[in-house]
């Protein structure tokens, strides 16, 4: 979108899949992912989120990147492992300036809701 929109449409998906939302990301879309807030994800300094925790409130993030990890198994992330790259409205002390990659393990657990906003 070149200019700011005031007027959007947006299409909810209650159950969302690494795959639908990797789709909109390659037709340009930025989805808001609704999730489980966990005290790992509260307190994320960087690195990627990898074990699910115990959910304390819900929050909204963007989603603005996905990647294949190709470095060793580390047990917690194997080869292959999809990595989803979310922004936060937290600021820049929170993840690696703002962002933090999550692991599928984390992902599956947390991620409950996606929504695609376009313009009228």
């Amino acid at each position: 979108m070149s200019a700011p929109f005031h007027y959007a449409d947006f299409t909810v998906d209650p159950a969302p899949t690494r795959d639908s939302l990797i789709r909109q990301l390659n037709d340009d879309h930025v989805p808001v992912i609704g999730l489980r807030v966990t005290p790992g994800f509260m307190n994320l300094n960087g690195g990627i989120l990898t074990e699910p925790g115990p959910p304390t409130d819900g929050h909204a993030v963007l989603l603005v990147g996905a990647a294949r990890y190709t470095g060793p198994d580390l047990g917690v992330v194997e080869p292959g492992d999809q990595l989803m790259c979310i922004q936060n409205s937290w600021g820049t002390s929170w993840g690696a300036n703002g962002y933090a990659l999550i692991g599928p393990r984390a992902w599956d657990d947390m991620v409950f809701v996606s929504a695609l906003l376009t313009p009228r």
